[in-house]
């Protein structure tokens, strides 16, 4: 095979290697944590996915100038680390991955966990020393190998995309807040006189707060001058719909899928509640900080 042949295949098996690595790290990764939490989005997926095509134009030609510049056998390592990197990834992302239970904040055990971890770290060296022995011992399987699962590991998650993204609402969300915007603006402003603070404790349960004030009862002298309320508590565990449910009485019906429900929800509780609307009409000015 002529020099300029070799040349060609390699800019070839780079790009689509390159690709693959791109598509799974820095474009389907975001989108599908995008779908699987499209609810608690709080931006349209017309704003997320321009970053993204961008991002991964930009680190796409990185790579391939890089191994376009490389040659020998420093290229064939070089290709095989990538390839074997962007297909260990698909694999620990889909199959290997260890659930850690809700990420609320709490700090993680990680020592619980050094078994799965050390079992992850193997694999991922046995991936990398496995493409590398490929390429030495079996260059034209080495070579097939990484243009044909690339590719493949390319058109199973666009595959994926489409099923995740099928019969979802992707524009609702754009509709609903293209009118809101955060701000800081009066958020320390205080009336002269009858100020009424509540602070919402999303996912505190009450008798966990009356078991805390019975081993400490010293501690509720700080609570002085605040009015208490021994028949209400929140009811989830979650921010959403945690606050809604509070601030107007309304309960989640979470028989409904929820990509459906969060929207359907939301305007249901806000539309059947009179709480905040009737302390508008006392004259007091209301003012939520999240």
């Amino acid at each position: 095979m002529s020099n300029r042949k070799i040349e060609f295949k390699n800019i070839y098996v780079s790009m689509i290697c390159a690709f693959a690595f791109v598509f799974t790290f820095i474009f389907f990764g975001p989108c599908e944590i995008y779908a699987g939490n499209i609810g608690d989005m709080t931006f349209p997926i017309s704003k997320l996915i321009p970053v993204l095509v961008l991002s991964g134009a930009i680190v796409f030609v990185i790579i391939v100038g890089i191994l376009i510049l490389l040659r020998g056998k420093l290229f064939t390592y070089a290709l095989s680390f990538l390839f074997a990197v962007t297909l260990a990834g698909y694999i620990q992302g889909n199959f290997l991955n260890i659930d850690h239970g809700t990420l609320d904040g709490r700090e993680i055990a990680w020592l619980h966990y050094k078994w799965p971890m050390l079992a992850n770290l193997l694999f991922w060296f046995a991936m990398i020393i496995g493409a590398f022995m490929l390429a030495e011992y079996k260059k034209r399987l080495w070579s097939k190998s990484i243009m044909h699962i690339s590719a493949l590991l390319c058109i199973m998650q666009i595959a994926a995309l489409v099923s995740l993204f099928w019969g979802t609402d992707l524009t609702w969300r754009q509709s609903v807040e293209e009118e809101k915007y955060l701000s800081t603006s009066g958020m320390f402003e205080l009336s002269d006189s009858q100020n009424v603070v509540f602070f919402l404790l999303d996912r505190c349960d009450r008798a966990f707060f009356d078991n805390l004030i019975e081993q400490h009862p010293e501690w509720s002298e700080h609570l002085n001058g605040f009015t208490e309320y021994h028949d209400f508590t929140g009811s989830f565990s979650k921010t959403y719909p945690s606050i809604t449910y509070l601030l107007t009485g309304v309960i989640d019906d979470e028989t409904i899928p929820l990509l459906i429900s969060e929207k359907e929800y939301h305007q249901k509780a806000w539309s059947n509640s009179s709480f905040l609307p009737e302390i508008r009409e006392t004259g007091y000015q209301v003012g939520v900080y999240s």
